[in-house]
């Protein structure tokens, strides 16, 4: 009767069982081993990771390990989303090159300010002369209209956002 390897049909289960020492066919697979190289070799390879496994210890956890958990917890709880987004953004942007950067944007966003606030003002528009054609009336409508809506968003944006930075 031909002998079947573990390795070829799929069996390296009861290859590892073997090992582990919780095979029900314990004398099949070691008669097997005895003849089969690749089974010899498979084997050994699980022998000795299970050997590194057991040697393996997890690290010694700290005593305080809880309460520094627990209290770090506590303190995250305690903060909005955008409290915790804040506090994140002003960590990382007060590390390394990110003071000049925010020192630079400030300076960039005071200059943009202060041109935009020197502009002269736009001239009101001129009342609608008779003679112009009513489809140029509608159009000067249309981009009022757009104008407007323009302002309310850009005016409730600045409502919904928060009161204190």
């Amino acid at each position: 009767m031909e002998e079947v390897c573990y390795l070829r049909n799929g069996g390296e289960g009861a290859l590892v069982d073997f090992v582990s020492g919780h095979s029900g066919q314990y004398a099949e697979v070691h008669a097997h081993a005895a003849a089969c190289a690749d089974c010899q070799r498979f084997i050994a390879e699980q022998a000795a990771l299970w050997a590194a496994l057991d040697a393996d210890s997890a690290p010694e956890v700290a005593a305080d390990f809880d309460r520094r958990l627990y209290a770090q917890l506590e303190s995250v709880d305690g903060e909005n989303w955008w409290q915790r987004t804040w506090r994140q953004m002003a960590g990382s942007a007060m590390s390394g090159f990110g003071r000049p950067v925010a020192a630079l944007s400030l300076a960039v966003a005071l200059i943009i300010g202060v041109a935009i606030m020197r502009q002269p003002p736009t001239p009101a528009s001129a009342p609608v002369a008779a003679d112009r054609p009513a489809s140029l009336q509608a159009v000067n409508d249309i981009d009022q209209i757009e104008e407007t809506l323009e302002d309310l968003e850009m005016l409730s944006l600045f409502a919904n956002a928060p009161r204190s930075l």
